[in-house]
């Protein structure tokens, strides 16, 4: 792992000899496109335990350890040096696990993990590391009488104190790390010893384009129609541009859920619409809704006399609804309208008869429609009954701070 590193996984190599305890936050349960072992060149997945135990192992450590909670907490080796030994603290968790397996009595969690802390903090020889993949679990008890998980905390941030670097031939050696991983940074206990300057703090982003382009790459690789080298990177481009803000994993789910629904490569901005929205009924596919918009504006024109230029504009906006041309189908919110009509003129020109010809031609009733008689709300504070008196009060106190007038529109 030389080259083409994202800024966050340098800083981690550059932390190692500097502090003895780093959370890792932000976007740690995705999956990251990096070399991978047999070819610099070439990027491959890694889980964040898959990137910690590369780094770990590029700096000469000789063990890794991981908290597993799936299991009880048993404690796993990923990386075993004869060099690294076993701390004592190791040995005796291992040795509880298999009396818990039989059936035997075992100490509590957080006086196992307080002295695993200890043993790998303190071990002497070739660095070890410790990974607590879900640390947002970690968190005081309300029954927890004997204060023993608030004794952790006091114990996580005595040992980040007192750390020591392990000796060794290196001019400058590791700690032994304690990798603490949590999605948000206050998620974590509020005991939690995050302002210590010896606690270091490195925040993984969402994956840029370069990194969602790498993945692409992994998730069309199947896909129909994206045979041959030109073809795959067409789709794959096409789909990392529309997965702005989204994890790796969730553009492998988009690969595999259009190999699944035989999406093929030309469609990849469907397959991501919908991942992101999921499967909608859309009524403006309905064939009677398309018949009744075909024949839309000889049934308008029979309603509302003499105004045919208004007819005509009319039924364009719901032949580019029908058709799929407004944009709506593609915007973030899948609640945008369709399409907004706004009719102005004196009375009795037909505006109501209009509105209400295309409340019967779209839903089969003029009653559908929620009327809303406006000369109602002519008073000062009459709004306050459509949007609601909390919304108008943060409504109107902003309007006072500004330094122009604002009118509010209903």
């Amino acid at each position: 792992m030389t080259a083409e590193l994202p800024a966050w996984v340098r800083e981690l190599v550059i932390s190692l000899p500097i502090y003895p305890q780093i959370i890792l936050t932000g976007n740690v349960r995705d999956i990251y496109m990096l070399p991978g072992a047999g070819n610099q060149q070439e990027l491959a997945p890694h889980s964040i335990t898959d990137v910690l135990e590369s780094v770990c192992r590029d700096r000469g450590y000789g063990g890794i350890v991981v908290h597993d909670p799936i299991a009880n907490g048993l404690i796993t080796w990923l990386l075993r040096d004869d060099t690294a030994g076993f701390p004592a603290g190791l040995v005796d968790m291992l040795e509880q696990d298999q009396q818990a397996q039989r059936g035997e009595e075992s100490p509590a969690m957080e006086d196992r993990l307080q002295r695993v802390l200890i043993d790998v903090v303190t071990h002497r020889g070739a660095p070890v590391a410790l990974i607590m993949p879900y640390a947002a679990t970690i968190g005081p008890d309300s029954n927890d009488e004997a204060g023993a998980r608030r004794w952790l905390f006091r114990v996580v941030e005595a040992l980040a104190d007192t750390a020591q670097p392990v000796p060794g031939r290196d001019p400058v050696m590791p700690y032994n790390t304690v990798f603490w991983v949590t999605e948000r940074q206050d998620l974590l206990p509020p005991l939690f010893p995050v302002a210590n300057k010896r606690i270091h703090i490195i925040t993984i982003p969402s994956p840029p384009l370069e990194q969602r382009l790498a993945a692409a790459r992994v998730a069309v690789h199947d896909l129909e129609g994206a045979i041959g080298t030109e073809a795959e990177e067409t789709a794959a481009s096409l789909l990392a541009q529309e997965t702005h803000g989204m994890r790796n994993t969730e553009l492998l789910a988009i690969g595999r859920m259009a190999v699944d629904q035989a999406i093929p490569a030309d469609r990849l901005k469907e397959a991501a619409r919908l991942y992101r929205i999921g499967v909608t009924d859309n009524p403006w596919a309905a064939s009677a809704l398309r018949r009744s918009i075909a024949d839309g504006e000889s049934y308008l024109n029979s309603r509302v006399i003499g105004q045919q230029q208004a007819v005509r504009k009319t039924m364009e906006i719901f032949r580019r609804s029908a058709a799929g041309l407004t944009g709506a189908q593609s915007a973030s919110s899948p609640h945008r309208p369709r399409g907004v009509l706004f009719l102005a003129g004196p009375t009795g020109v037909g505006k109501t008869e209009l509105a209400k010809g295309i409340a019967t031609m779209i839903f089969g009733s003029d009653s559908r429609p929620v009327r809303f008689d406006m000369s109602e709300f002519s008073g000062d504070h009459s709004s306050y009954r459509l949007i609601g008196a909390r919304q108008a009060t943060s409504a109107t106190t902003l309007a006072a701070s500004s330094p122009t007038p604002s009118v509010p529109a209903l």
